[in-house]
């Protein structure tokens, strides 16, 4: 099994985290003497419930990011800057917040941000 930037994740905090789902899967699968892939898929199962979603939506945001021009990217900082974002909650909660201000900052912004988040 692989975690962190080699399986794709990123953040220290979410490659700790990831280290100790895969541990757990790991040591499962040795206590059980099944190492099947059946049984080491515990390990994606639990990663997706815990950060499935805040991945896709940093994903997103990332490569939108990545695709803004330097106007872009300067009218939006000025749009959010004196904002208080609402980062408490559920990641949902978090990317309705940050989505309808990033909306209010910069409407333009949001059809891509929703194409990249479809992407996958």
């Amino acid at each position: 099994m692989v975690v962190g930037a080699a399986a794709g994740q990123s953040g220290m905090a979410y490659v700790m985290r990831a280290g100790q789902i895969c541990r757990t899967a790991e040591a499962r699968a040795v206590k059980s003497e099944n190492a099947s892939a059946k049984a080491l898929s515990e390990y994606a199962r639990q990663w997706n419930r815990e950060f499935y979603w805040e991945y896709r939506t940093g994903r997103a945001s990332m490569e939108t990011l990545s695709m803004m021009t330097d106007q872009d990217g300067d009218a939006l900082t000025r749009g959010l800057e004196r904002k208080d974002l609402n980062m408490a909650g559920s990641a949902v909660k978090k990317g309705i917040s940050s989505g309808l201000s990033v909306f209010k900052a910069r409407p333009k912004m949001v059809p891509m941000l929703v194409k990249n988040f479809l992407k996958g």
